[in-house]
């Protein structure tokens, strides 16, 4: 367990809980006025980027927390991760959280082809949710 581990890790846990914080702030912006804004489609792409942001961003807070306490990584040599306290269980929801967070790219990229369709193509919102 070196310093740099510790470091990575504290830096991976903060990030993620800005990330928490930021996107939990938009799902609230978002559902808080469901009747206005979920009519919209650039809302709902950003409603469900957000979700799939916190689903990932709390499996990265989480950190190594979720990993096995100790794990055969190497051949005929058990190692421990620096901070494991897990098991197998929660090293899979973890991983499974970590690629649900996949999504979040995908949606970004349906917000930038709305906003090019939208903007330079004027394109009515309407039309694109058809």
């Amino acid at each position: 367990m070196t310093n740099e581990q510790r470091i990575v890790t504290c830096i991976a846990r903060v990030t993620a809980t800005c990330s928490i914080l930021g996107s939990s702030v938009i799902i609230y912006m978002i559902v808080s006025d469901r009747k206005k804004k979920l009519n919209q489609p650039c809302h709902r792409l950003l409603l469900l980027m957000s979700i799939f942001d916190v689903l990932q961003s709390t499996a990265i807070a989480v950190a190594n927390a979720a990993f096995p306490k100790e794990s055969d990584i190497y051949i005929n040599e058990v190692t421990s991760s620096y901070g494991a306290k897990g098991n197998t269980q929660t090293c899979a929801i973890q991983g499974f959280c970590l690629m649900l967070g996949l999504a979040v790219p995908l949606y970004n990229s349906c917000l930038n082809i709305y906003y090019v369709l939208t903007i330079r193509y004027s394109m009515s919102s309407e039309r694109f949710a058809k």
